[in-house]
Protein backbone atom coordinates (compact mmCIF):
# COMPACT_ATOMS: atom_id res chain seq x y z
CA UNK A 1 0.00 0.00 0.00
CA UNK A 2 2.85 2.38 0.81
CA UNK A 3 4.39 1.72 -2.58
CA UNK A 4 1.07 2.55 -4.24
CA UNK A 5 0.62 5.85 -2.37
CA UNK A 6 4.20 6.89 -3.12
CA UNK A 7 3.81 6.46 -6.90
CA UNK A 8 2.28 9.02 -9.25
CA UNK A 9 -0.05 6.36 -10.67
CA UNK A 10 -1.23 5.39 -7.17
CA UNK A 11 -1.84 8.99 -6.12
CA UNK A 12 -3.85 9.81 -9.25
CA UNK A 13 -5.90 6.61 -8.91
CA UNK A 14 -6.57 7.11 -5.19
CA UNK A 15 -7.53 10.76 -5.67
CA UNK A 16 -10.07 9.80 -8.33
CA UNK A 17 -11.47 7.09 -6.06
CA UNK A 18 -11.73 9.53 -3.14
CA UNK A 19 -13.49 11.98 -5.44
CA UNK A 20 -16.03 9.30 -6.36
CA UNK A 21 -16.63 8.42 -2.70
CA UNK A 22 -16.96 12.10 -1.77
CA UNK A 23 -19.43 12.54 -4.63
CA UNK A 24 -21.48 9.59 -3.38
CA UNK A 25 -21.55 10.98 0.17
CA UNK A 26 -22.45 14.41 -1.17
CA UNK A 27 -25.28 12.80 -3.07
CA UNK A 28 -26.53 11.31 0.22
CA UNK A 29 -26.51 14.73 1.88
CA UNK A 30 -28.36 16.34 -1.04
CA UNK A 31 -30.93 13.54 -1.05
CA UNK A 32 -31.46 14.06 2.69
CA UNK A 33 -31.92 17.79 2.20
CA UNK A 34 -34.36 17.32 -0.66
CA UNK A 35 -36.29 14.48 0.97
CA UNK A 36 -39.94 15.67 1.46
CA UNK A 37 -40.19 13.60 4.63
CA UNK A 38 -38.24 16.36 6.35
CA UNK A 39 -40.91 18.90 5.52
CA UNK A 40 -43.24 19.67 8.46
CA UNK A 41 -46.72 18.27 7.82
CA UNK A 42 -48.46 21.58 8.62
CA UNK A 43 -46.39 23.25 5.92
CA UNK A 44 -47.36 20.65 3.34
CA UNK A 45 -50.44 21.81 1.33
CA UNK A 46 -51.68 18.31 0.56
CA UNK A 47 -51.38 17.28 4.22
CA UNK A 48 -53.36 20.34 5.36
CA UNK A 49 -56.13 19.57 2.86
CA UNK A 50 -56.29 15.95 4.01
CA UNK A 51 -56.61 16.91 7.68
CA UNK A 52 -59.26 19.53 6.86
CA UNK A 53 -61.36 16.90 5.08
CA UNK A 54 -60.97 14.43 7.96
CA UNK A 55 -61.99 17.10 10.46
CA UNK A 56 -65.14 17.97 8.55
CA UNK A 57 -66.18 14.32 8.39
CA UNK A 58 -65.64 13.92 12.14
CA UNK A 59 -67.70 16.99 12.94
CA UNK A 60 -70.49 15.84 10.61
CA UNK A 61 -70.52 12.46 12.35
CA UNK A 62 -70.83 14.13 15.76
CA UNK A 63 -73.45 16.61 14.56
CA UNK A 64 -75.69 13.83 13.30
CA UNK A 65 -75.06 11.00 15.75
CA UNK A 66 -73.29 12.51 18.75
CA UNK A 67 -70.60 10.53 20.54
CA UNK A 68 -71.81 7.31 18.89
CA UNK A 69 -71.00 8.82 15.52
CA UNK A 70 -67.52 9.77 16.70
CA UNK A 71 -66.85 6.28 18.09
CA UNK A 72 -68.19 4.61 14.96
CA UNK A 73 -65.89 6.76 12.88
CA UNK A 74 -62.93 6.03 15.14
CA UNK A 75 -63.62 2.29 14.96
CA UNK A 76 -62.95 2.57 11.23
CA UNK A 77 -59.59 4.24 11.96
CA UNK A 78 -58.54 3.22 15.51
CA UNK A 79 -55.41 5.32 15.41
CA UNK A 80 -57.47 8.49 15.55
CA UNK A 81 -58.20 7.99 19.27
CA UNK A 82 -54.58 8.90 19.97
CA UNK A 83 -54.57 12.03 17.81
CA UNK A 84 -58.03 13.71 18.09
CA UNK A 85 -59.99 15.39 20.85
CA UNK A 86 -63.50 17.02 20.72
CA UNK A 87 -64.46 19.92 23.01
CA UNK A 88 -67.74 21.71 23.73
CA UNK A 89 -68.02 25.45 24.19
CA UNK A 90 -67.00 25.13 27.88
CA UNK A 91 -63.84 23.17 27.05
CA UNK A 92 -65.09 19.78 28.20
CA UNK A 93 -63.63 16.84 26.29
CA UNK A 94 -66.54 14.91 24.68
CA UNK A 95 -64.97 11.75 23.21
CA UNK A 96 -64.01 10.12 26.51
CA UNK A 97 -60.60 9.15 25.19
CA UNK A 98 -58.91 10.67 28.18
CA UNK A 99 -56.38 13.52 28.41
CA UNK A 100 -54.03 14.10 25.48
CA UNK A 101 -50.34 14.31 26.44
CA UNK A 102 -49.75 17.19 24.04
CA UNK A 103 -52.56 19.41 25.39
CA UNK A 104 -51.84 21.55 28.45
CA UNK A 105 -54.33 23.46 30.54
CA UNK A 106 -54.27 26.48 28.23
CA UNK A 107 -54.68 24.51 25.02
CA UNK A 108 -58.44 25.13 24.70
CA UNK A 109 -57.90 28.87 25.03
CA UNK A 110 -55.21 28.81 22.35
CA UNK A 111 -57.50 26.86 20.08
CA UNK A 112 -60.35 29.37 20.45
CA UNK A 113 -57.93 32.25 19.92
CA UNK A 114 -56.70 30.64 16.73
CA UNK A 115 -60.21 30.25 15.31
CA UNK A 116 -61.50 33.71 16.38
CA UNK A 117 -62.36 35.87 13.41
CA UNK A 118 -61.79 33.12 10.82
CA UNK A 119 -64.66 32.60 8.44
CA UNK A 120 -63.69 29.03 7.60
CA UNK A 121 -63.26 28.21 11.30
CA UNK A 122 -60.15 26.11 10.43
CA UNK A 123 -56.58 26.76 11.33
CA UNK A 124 -53.24 25.62 12.70
CA UNK A 125 -52.55 26.04 16.40
CA UNK A 126 -49.40 28.17 16.23
CA UNK A 127 -46.77 27.56 18.87
CA UNK A 128 -48.16 24.29 20.11
CA UNK A 129 -45.99 21.21 20.32
CA UNK A 130 -46.93 18.81 18.90
CA UNK A 131 -48.73 20.73 16.12
CA UNK A 132 -52.55 20.52 15.88
CA UNK A 133 -55.07 21.22 13.18
CA UNK A 134 -58.11 22.87 14.85
CA UNK A 135 -61.57 23.51 13.51
CA UNK A 136 -65.04 24.48 14.85
CA UNK A 137 -68.65 24.02 13.80
CA UNK A 138 -71.90 25.09 15.41
CA UNK A 139 -74.36 22.38 16.34
CA UNK A 140 -78.05 22.56 15.35
CA UNK A 141 -78.84 23.97 18.76
CA UNK A 142 -76.38 26.84 18.28
CA UNK A 143 -73.59 25.63 20.57
CA UNK A 144 -70.25 25.23 18.79
CA UNK A 145 -67.99 22.21 19.15
CA UNK A 146 -64.23 22.32 18.68
CA UNK A 147 -62.08 19.60 17.15
CA UNK A 148 -58.29 19.34 17.52
CA UNK A 149 -56.39 16.74 15.48
CA UNK A 150 -52.72 16.18 16.15
CA UNK A 151 -50.55 15.91 13.11
CA UNK A 152 -48.96 12.46 13.37
CA UNK A 153 -45.25 12.47 14.12
CA UNK A 154 -43.44 11.14 11.03
CA UNK A 155 -40.59 8.79 11.85
CA UNK A 156 -37.19 10.07 10.76
CA UNK A 157 -36.16 8.78 7.34
CA UNK A 158 -33.99 5.68 7.47
CA UNK A 159 -30.25 6.29 7.07
CA UNK A 160 -29.44 6.21 3.39
CA UNK A 161 -26.03 4.65 4.05
CA UNK A 162 -27.81 1.65 5.54
CA UNK A 163 -30.36 1.46 2.76
CA UNK A 164 -30.10 -1.43 0.31
CA UNK A 165 -31.61 0.77 -2.38
CA UNK A 166 -28.83 3.29 -1.88
CA UNK A 167 -26.07 0.71 -2.25
CA UNK A 168 -27.91 -0.94 -5.14
CA UNK A 169 -27.57 2.33 -7.00
CA UNK A 170 -24.21 3.54 -5.74
CA UNK A 171 -22.06 0.39 -5.87
CA UNK A 172 -22.27 -0.07 -9.68
CA UNK A 173 -21.49 3.62 -10.10
CA UNK A 174 -18.48 3.37 -7.78
CA UNK A 175 -17.20 0.24 -9.54
CA UNK A 176 -17.58 1.79 -12.98
CA UNK A 177 -15.95 4.97 -11.73
CA UNK A 178 -13.08 2.99 -10.20
CA UNK A 179 -12.41 1.20 -13.50
CA UNK A 180 -12.50 4.49 -15.39
CA UNK A 181 -10.20 6.06 -12.79
CA UNK A 182 -7.78 3.15 -13.20
CA UNK A 183 -7.73 3.53 -16.98
CA UNK A 184 -7.40 7.30 -16.76
CA UNK A 185 -4.55 7.07 -14.24
CA UNK A 186 -2.70 4.61 -16.48
CA UNK A 187 -3.29 6.88 -19.46
CA UNK A 188 -1.93 9.92 -17.61
CA UNK A 189 1.08 8.14 -16.13
CA UNK A 190 1.99 6.30 -19.35
CA UNK A 191 4.05 9.17 -20.84
CA UNK A 192 5.90 9.65 -17.56
CA UNK A 193 6.78 5.94 -17.47
CA UNK A 194 8.08 6.07 -21.03
CA UNK A 195 10.19 9.07 -20.12
CA UNK A 196 11.50 7.25 -17.06
CA UNK A 197 12.37 4.19 -19.17
CA UNK A 198 14.27 6.45 -21.57
CA UNK A 199 16.28 8.02 -18.75
CA UNK A 200 17.14 4.54 -17.42
CA UNK A 201 18.36 3.37 -20.81
CA UNK A 202 20.52 6.46 -21.29
CA UNK A 203 21.87 6.17 -17.74
CA UNK A 204 22.62 2.50 -18.45
CA UNK A 205 24.89 3.46 -21.36
CA UNK A 206 22.50 3.42 -24.35
CA UNK A 207 23.24 6.97 -25.43
CA UNK A 208 21.56 6.47 -28.82
CA UNK A 209 18.08 6.04 -27.34
CA UNK A 210 15.58 8.80 -28.10
CA UNK A 211 11.94 9.28 -27.13
CA UNK A 212 10.96 10.92 -30.41
CA UNK A 213 8.57 13.78 -31.13
CA UNK A 214 4.82 13.30 -31.07
CA UNK A 215 5.01 10.19 -28.94
CA UNK A 216 2.24 11.43 -26.65
CA UNK A 217 -0.37 13.35 -28.58
CA UNK A 218 -2.43 15.74 -26.54
CA UNK A 219 0.24 16.19 -23.85
CA UNK A 220 1.95 19.41 -24.83
CA UNK A 221 4.04 19.59 -21.65
CA UNK A 222 5.16 15.96 -21.92
CA UNK A 223 6.08 16.43 -25.59
CA UNK A 224 8.14 19.50 -24.72
CA UNK A 225 9.87 17.59 -21.94
CA UNK A 226 10.57 14.69 -24.32
CA UNK A 227 12.12 17.04 -26.87
CA UNK A 228 14.31 18.59 -24.16
CA UNK A 229 15.34 15.11 -23.06
CA UNK A 230 16.27 14.11 -26.62
CA UNK A 231 18.37 17.23 -27.03
CA UNK A 232 20.08 16.57 -23.72
CA UNK A 233 20.74 12.92 -24.64
CA UNK A 234 22.15 13.99 -28.00
CA UNK A 235 24.46 16.47 -26.29
CA UNK A 236 25.59 13.90 -23.73
CA UNK A 237 26.22 11.35 -26.48
CA UNK A 238 28.33 13.86 -28.37
CA UNK A 239 30.37 14.72 -25.28
CA UNK A 240 30.90 11.07 -24.31
CA UNK A 241 31.89 10.07 -27.84
CA UNK A 242 34.28 13.00 -27.98
CA UNK A 243 35.82 11.90 -24.67
CA UNK A 244 36.18 8.32 -25.87
CA UNK A 245 37.70 9.43 -29.14
CA UNK A 246 40.12 11.69 -27.29
CA UNK A 247 41.23 8.89 -24.95
CA UNK A 248 41.68 6.49 -27.82
CA UNK A 249 43.62 8.97 -29.94
CA UNK A 250 45.86 10.06 -27.06
CA UNK A 251 46.56 6.45 -26.13
CA UNK A 252 47.54 5.58 -29.69
CA UNK A 253 49.62 8.73 -30.09
CA UNK A 254 51.52 7.99 -26.85
CA UNK A 255 52.37 4.46 -27.91
CA UNK A 256 54.84 5.57 -30.61
CA UNK A 257 56.99 7.93 -28.50
CA UNK A 258 56.88 5.44 -25.62
CA UNK A 259 58.22 2.72 -27.89
CA UNK A 260 60.99 5.05 -29.06
CA UNK A 261 61.71 5.93 -25.42
CA UNK A 262 62.15 2.27 -24.50
CA UNK A 263 64.51 1.73 -27.47
CA UNK A 264 66.56 4.79 -26.51
CA UNK A 265 66.63 3.57 -22.90
CA UNK A 266 68.11 0.23 -23.91
CA UNK A 267 70.75 1.96 -26.08
CA UNK A 268 71.64 4.26 -23.21
CA UNK A 269 72.10 1.27 -20.87
CA UNK A 270 74.47 -0.39 -23.32
CA UNK A 271 76.56 2.74 -23.84
CA UNK A 272 76.78 3.91 -20.22
CA UNK A 273 77.12 0.54 -18.53
CA UNK A 274 76.86 0.91 -14.75
CA UNK A 275 77.59 4.63 -14.74
CA UNK A 276 73.95 5.74 -14.76
CA UNK A 277 72.22 2.47 -13.94
CA UNK A 278 70.14 3.90 -11.07
CA UNK A 279 68.87 6.83 -13.13
CA UNK A 280 68.13 4.63 -16.13
CA UNK A 281 66.30 2.10 -13.95
CA UNK A 282 64.14 4.91 -12.60
CA UNK A 283 63.36 6.02 -16.16
CA UNK A 284 62.56 2.42 -17.07
CA UNK A 285 60.22 2.08 -14.06
CA UNK A 286 58.30 5.23 -15.00
CA UNK A 287 58.20 4.16 -18.63
CA UNK A 288 56.74 0.81 -17.56
CA UNK A 289 54.03 2.54 -15.52
CA UNK A 290 53.25 4.81 -18.43
CA UNK A 291 53.00 1.82 -20.74
CA UNK A 292 50.66 0.06 -18.30
CA UNK A 293 48.47 3.16 -18.08
CA UNK A 294 48.29 3.45 -21.86
CA UNK A 295 47.41 -0.23 -22.10
CA UNK A 296 44.60 0.24 -19.59
CA UNK A 297 43.31 3.27 -21.47
CA UNK A 298 43.21 1.31 -24.72
CA UNK A 299 41.52 -1.60 -22.97
CA UNK A 300 38.89 0.70 -21.48
CA UNK A 301 38.14 2.45 -24.77
CA UNK A 302 37.78 -0.93 -26.51
CA UNK A 303 35.37 -2.16 -23.82
CA UNK A 304 33.46 1.12 -23.84
CA UNK A 305 32.80 0.80 -27.55
CA UNK A 306 31.44 -2.76 -27.22
CA UNK A 307 27.67 -3.20 -27.13
CA UNK A 308 27.81 -6.95 -26.53
CA UNK A 309 30.42 -9.60 -25.82
CA UNK A 310 32.30 -11.18 -28.72
CA UNK A 311 32.16 -14.96 -29.03
CA UNK A 312 32.10 -16.55 -25.57
CA UNK A 313 33.27 -19.91 -24.28
CA UNK A 314 32.32 -22.06 -21.31
CA UNK A 315 34.55 -21.05 -18.36
CA UNK A 316 35.02 -22.54 -14.89
CA UNK A 317 34.85 -19.42 -12.73
CA UNK A 318 36.55 -21.04 -9.72
CA UNK A 319 39.55 -22.18 -11.78
CA UNK A 320 39.83 -18.77 -13.40
CA UNK A 321 39.72 -17.13 -9.97
CA UNK A 322 42.52 -19.35 -8.64
CA UNK A 323 44.65 -18.52 -11.69
CA UNK A 324 44.14 -14.78 -11.08
CA UNK A 325 45.17 -15.13 -7.41
CA UNK A 326 48.33 -17.00 -8.47
CA UNK A 327 49.18 -14.16 -10.87
CA UNK A 328 48.92 -11.64 -8.02
CA UNK A 329 50.99 -13.76 -5.64
CA UNK A 330 54.20 -11.83 -6.27
CA UNK A 331 52.53 -8.50 -5.56
CA UNK A 332 50.83 -9.76 -2.38
CA UNK A 333 54.12 -11.21 -1.06
CA UNK A 334 55.90 -7.93 -1.74
CA UNK A 335 53.21 -6.05 0.23
CA UNK A 336 53.15 -8.64 3.02
CA UNK A 337 49.44 -9.33 2.43
CA UNK A 338 47.81 -12.75 2.61
CA UNK A 339 45.19 -13.61 -0.02
CA UNK A 340 42.66 -16.28 1.03
CA UNK A 341 40.47 -17.90 -1.61
CA UNK A 342 37.28 -19.84 -0.92
CA UNK A 343 35.62 -21.42 -3.95
CA UNK A 344 32.34 -22.94 -2.88
CA UNK A 345 29.83 -24.39 -5.32
CA UNK A 346 31.37 -24.89 -8.79
CA UNK A 347 30.20 -22.24 -11.25
CA UNK A 348 30.31 -22.45 -15.05
CA UNK A 349 29.75 -19.23 -17.00
CA UNK A 350 29.64 -18.29 -20.67
CA UNK A 351 32.22 -15.53 -21.00
CA UNK A 352 35.25 -14.11 -22.74
CA UNK A 353 37.94 -15.48 -20.39
CA UNK A 354 40.37 -12.62 -20.89
CA UNK A 355 37.77 -9.96 -20.07
CA UNK A 356 36.55 -11.70 -16.90
CA UNK A 357 40.13 -12.43 -15.86
CA UNK A 358 41.08 -8.76 -16.29
CA UNK A 359 38.05 -7.65 -14.24
CA UNK A 360 38.80 -10.05 -11.36
CA UNK A 361 42.50 -9.19 -11.43
CA UNK A 362 41.85 -5.44 -11.26
CA UNK A 363 39.55 -5.84 -8.25
CA UNK A 364 41.90 -8.20 -6.37
CA UNK A 365 45.00 -6.08 -7.10
CA UNK A 366 43.09 -3.05 -5.89
CA UNK A 367 42.29 -4.86 -2.62
CA UNK A 368 45.94 -5.90 -2.18
CA UNK A 369 47.10 -2.35 -2.87
CA UNK A 370 45.04 -0.81 -0.07
CA UNK A 371 45.39 -3.58 2.54
CA UNK A 372 48.17 -2.78 5.04
CA UNK A 373 51.09 -5.15 5.57
CA UNK A 374 50.12 -8.14 7.67
CA UNK A 375 46.49 -7.85 6.56
CA UNK A 376 44.35 -10.34 4.70
CA UNK A 377 42.36 -10.13 1.50
CA UNK A 378 39.48 -12.63 1.33
CA UNK A 379 38.08 -13.79 -2.00
CA UNK A 380 34.85 -15.84 -1.80
CA UNK A 381 33.08 -17.45 -4.75
CA UNK A 382 29.69 -19.16 -4.52
CA UNK A 383 26.36 -19.67 -6.29
CA UNK A 384 23.06 -18.11 -5.18
CA UNK A 385 19.61 -17.23 -6.57
CA UNK A 386 19.49 -14.22 -8.83
CA UNK A 387 18.35 -11.02 -7.07
CA UNK A 388 14.76 -9.94 -7.74
CA UNK A 389 15.79 -6.72 -9.47
CA UNK A 390 17.85 -8.71 -11.96
CA UNK A 391 14.76 -9.73 -13.85
CA UNK A 392 16.66 -10.38 -17.09
CA UNK A 393 18.13 -13.56 -15.55
CA UNK A 394 14.72 -15.14 -15.11
CA UNK A 395 12.63 -15.85 -12.03
CA UNK A 396 14.37 -19.18 -11.21
CA UNK A 397 17.86 -18.22 -12.42
CA UNK A 398 20.98 -18.47 -10.30
CA UNK A 399 24.13 -16.39 -10.45
CA UNK A 400 27.74 -16.81 -9.47
CA UNK A 401 28.92 -14.31 -6.87
CA UNK A 402 32.52 -13.32 -6.23
CA UNK A 403 33.12 -11.21 -3.11
CA UNK A 404 36.45 -9.48 -2.47
CA UNK A 405 37.03 -8.07 1.01
CA UNK A 406 40.08 -5.98 1.95
CA UNK A 407 41.29 -4.45 5.21
CA UNK A 408 41.97 -0.99 3.86
CA UNK A 409 40.60 2.37 5.04
CA UNK A 410 37.37 2.09 3.08
CA UNK A 411 35.82 5.03 1.27
CA UNK A 412 33.26 7.70 2.21
CA UNK A 413 29.69 6.61 1.61
CA UNK A 414 29.01 9.33 -0.98
CA UNK A 415 32.00 8.10 -3.06
CA UNK A 416 30.90 4.44 -3.39
CA UNK A 417 28.92 5.01 -6.59
CA UNK A 418 31.82 6.94 -8.13
CA UNK A 419 34.52 4.32 -7.58
CA UNK A 420 33.90 2.81 -11.01
CA UNK A 421 34.29 6.09 -12.91
CA UNK A 422 37.54 6.40 -14.92
CA UNK A 423 40.31 8.32 -13.10
CA UNK A 424 38.14 8.97 -10.05
CA UNK A 425 40.12 9.26 -6.80
CA UNK A 426 38.69 9.46 -3.31
CA UNK A 427 41.55 11.36 -1.68
CA UNK A 428 44.75 10.69 0.21
CA UNK A 429 43.72 7.24 1.43
CA UNK A 430 43.03 6.00 -2.07
CA UNK A 431 44.90 8.64 -4.07
CA UNK A 432 48.15 8.98 -5.91
CA UNK A 433 50.18 7.49 -3.04
CA UNK A 434 48.62 4.11 -3.77
CA UNK A 435 50.26 3.92 -7.16
CA UNK A 436 47.01 3.09 -8.97
CA UNK A 437 45.91 4.70 -12.22
CA UNK A 438 42.25 5.08 -11.24
CA UNK A 439 40.95 3.16 -14.25
CA UNK A 440 41.18 -0.48 -13.14
CA UNK A 441 37.74 -0.57 -11.49
CA UNK A 442 36.19 1.19 -14.50
CA UNK A 443 37.57 -1.57 -16.75
CA UNK A 444 36.26 -4.20 -14.33
CA UNK A 445 32.77 -2.68 -14.32
CA UNK A 446 32.59 -2.44 -18.10
CA UNK A 447 33.74 -6.05 -18.54
CA UNK A 448 31.23 -7.38 -15.99
CA UNK A 449 28.33 -5.38 -17.48
CA UNK A 450 29.13 -6.73 -20.95
CA UNK A 451 28.58 -10.24 -19.54
CA UNK A 452 25.18 -9.30 -18.09
CA UNK A 453 26.51 -9.18 -14.52
CA UNK A 454 26.70 -6.57 -11.78
CA UNK A 455 29.47 -5.07 -9.67
CA UNK A 456 29.01 -2.97 -6.54
CA UNK A 457 31.12 -1.71 -3.65
CA UNK A 458 30.32 -1.16 0.02
CA UNK A 459 32.10 -0.44 3.28
CA UNK A 460 32.55 -3.19 5.87
CA UNK A 461 31.41 -2.49 9.46
CA UNK A 462 34.87 -3.29 10.84
CA UNK A 463 36.62 -1.22 8.17
CA UNK A 464 37.69 -2.03 4.66
CA UNK A 465 35.97 -2.30 1.31
CA UNK A 466 33.74 -5.04 -0.05
CA UNK A 467 33.29 -5.53 -3.79
CA UNK A 468 30.55 -7.91 -4.99
CA UNK A 469 30.54 -9.27 -8.54
CA UNK A 470 27.68 -11.35 -9.94
CA UNK A 471 27.68 -13.21 -13.26
CA UNK A 472 24.85 -15.29 -14.75
CA UNK A 473 25.51 -19.02 -14.77
CA UNK A 474 25.64 -20.89 -18.05
CA UNK A 475 22.41 -22.60 -19.14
Amino acid sequence: MKRLTNSLFGKIFLWFCLTLVAGALGNVLVMDLLDTRHIRVPDHPQAREMFALQSRLLLDAYAHEGEAGIRRYVDLAPGLRFFMRLFDAQGRELTGFGPHPGMDDGFFGKMRETLRGREDQEGYAEGSLPPFFVTSRPLPGGEPVYLAVEYPRLPPPPGLLGSWMFWKRQVPMLLAGGVLALLLARHLVGPVRRLREATRRVAGGDLTHRIGAGGDRGYEEINALSEDFDRMAERVEHLVLSQRRLLRDISHELRSPLTRLNVALELARKRTGDTARAELDRIGLDAGRLEELIGQLLAYTRLDHMRECPETTRVNLGALLLAVVRDTDLESQYKGVCVQVDTGTPAMIDAVPELVRRALENVIRNAIRFTPAGGTVRVVQDVEPAPEEAGRHGAQARVARVTVLDMGPGVPGEALDKLFLPFYRVGDARGHKSGGSGIGLAIAQRAILLHGGTIAAGNLPQGGLRVDITLPLAD
